[in-house]
């Protein structure tokens, strides 16, 4: 008798890459939970520019806004370390950077990142590899990379998790806007 052995395939994991993992953050958006963001201007000059944007949001919630980086790193911009504040009122429109925490065009040129996102709750980043060494919490690339691999198809690290009431379960109910600016 003759005996045949299959072995099973294994595919390597796919791995998102940083922007895979920003716009992966709109995967698991509410419907109805309308968010926009738009640049003031598409294009700034380095050294000379301050790149601000305006987000609105269909529905209350926290503001949370992302930036990957022309130089492909990962950061969370709003809330940070001078400004904390991140409520928004349904139907409003927040204008960032607020005077207390200015951001310049600080180059390379390149394209710049980002995504905004309106969570009905505030977010848990405990378990997302962020860094909070400086003004802007960081997310290492390698780090998110791992995270990533570690639940193939699954939400980005980046999500967090929602914080909810009296520590109960909630839904995790948000909305996500994105745009870029151009470093020139």
């Amino acid at each position: 008798a003759l005996t045949v052995y299959f072995r099973e395939a294994t595919l390597p994991a796919v791995r998102r890459t940083p922007l895979q993992s920003l716009e992966a953050l709109g995967t698991g958006a509410s419907a109805g939970f309308g968010v926009t963001a738009t640049p003031r201007k598409a294009e700034v000059a380095v050294g000379k520019d301050k790149p601000d944007f305006e987000a609105r949001s269909q529905r209350a919630g926290y503001v949370y806004v992302y930036l990957l980086s022309s130089v492909g790193e990962m950061f969370l911009l709003f809330p940070n370390l001078l400004d904390k504040y991140n409520k928004i009122t349904a139907g409003s429109t927040l204008s960032l950077p607020r005077a207390s925490g200015p951001m310049n065009a600080g180059g390379p040129p390149g394209t710049n990142h980002f995504a905004v996102l309106v969570s009905q709750n505030e977010r848990d980043f405990s378990e997302s590899g962020v860094q909070n060494d400086g003004v802007f919490p960081q997310f290492p690339l390698t780090v998110l990379s791992a995270l990533e691999s570690a639940r193939p198809g699954g939400p980005t690290p980046l999500l967090g998790k929602p914080v909810c009431p009296s520590g109960g379960a909630c839904q995790d109910v948000y909305g996500v806007g994105t745009f870029k600016i151009v470093e020139k």
